[in-house]
């Protein structure tokens, strides 16, 4: 990944699990404009499952419904799948596979 993406601002939208991400990704990696808008969508998803964590820590996994049935706190769902998000962008991104050979010496992606 020779060229760079240009700039390595962070996105001002993104929370502290986001951000913390993005730095760390930026400062290693020289990424393709594909890979930023990519990178972009794993902060976020980064961001939904630590806001949705905060929310199943206060209450619980559990909740009552109106009939006073234990069900799934919608909050465990939505980091569960923001969680598997974020796990397909650093996939994707190819995070997983340790560094490679080449040339800029960033290793991968």
């Amino acid at each position: 990944m020779a060229r760079k993406s240009g700039s390595k601002n962070t996105p001002a939208h993104l929370g502290a699990a986001g951000r913390a991400f993005w730095a760390t990704v930026m400062e290693a990696f020289d990424l393709e404009p594909w890979q930023v808008r990519l990178l972009i969508s794993t902060c976020e998803a980064a961001d939904r499952a630590e806001r949705a964590r905060k929310i199943v820590d206060a209450k619980s996994e559990v909740v009552s419904d109106r009939w006073g049935q234990l069900k799934v706190n919608p909050a465990a769902s939505i980091e569960r799948d923001a969680r598997a998000t974020f796990v397909a962008g650093y996939k994707a991104l190819g995070l997983d596979l340790g560094p490679a050979a080449g040339a800029n010496n960033k290793g991968r992606p």
